[in-house]
């Protein structure tokens, strides 16, 4: 399971197996705690600092009393990204939204540098009353850099721009 959230607090202490994190994470709506046990912790400590967007690829078990009473929940970090790494990772698609208003050429000229990459492409087109959906063939990938994704955004709009996983 990923869950993504800003940390808000951080916590470290030595446990048994080394150093360990706790990590509460906000995602705008709730905040969760999720443990970073050592190894985890080690190759992730540059992302675990407050203000920082993490993306937390988890592990949810019951934490159970000392009589055997389940007491709620354990979040344990199994890997931490940044979103960069994340898209390189876990991205399916890029969805591109266009209209009428679209120029092939510039969407050419913004992805060129990106090319070749992992990252299929579909493009959808609305226009006067007509949709469509197309997936450009594959020496259209990219890769999904933060650049190219701000690029896209900038040329035709945030919301028209979605990298799915």
């Amino acid at each position: 399971m990923l869950i993504a959230g800003i940390v808000v607090a951080l916590r470290i202490q030595n446990g048994r197996r080394g150093k360990m994190a706790f990590v509460t994470l906000d995602d705008g709506d709730a905040q969760a705690e999720v443990v970073v046990f050592n190894e985890t912790f080690d190759a992730a400590r540059s992302l675990l600092r407050e203000d920082q967007l993490v993306i937390v690829e988890a592990k949810i078990t019951p934490r159970m009393g000392e009589g055997g009473e389940m007491q709620g929940m354990r979040v344990s970090a199994e890997a931490v990204f940044d979103l960069p790494t994340l898209r390189k990772r876990h991205a399916r698609v890029l969805r591109l939204a266009c209209n009428g208003g679209a120029d092939a050429k510039r969407l050419y000229e913004l992805l060129a540098p990106f090319r070749p990459g992992i990252l299929p492409i579909v493009v959808e087109y609305r226009n006067h009353g007509v949709a469509g959906e197309l997936e450009l063939p594959d020496e259209w990938r990219v890769n999904p850099d933060e650049t190219l994704i701000a690029q896209l955004a900038e040329w035709l709009a945030p919301e028209n721009v979605r990298v799915v996983y």
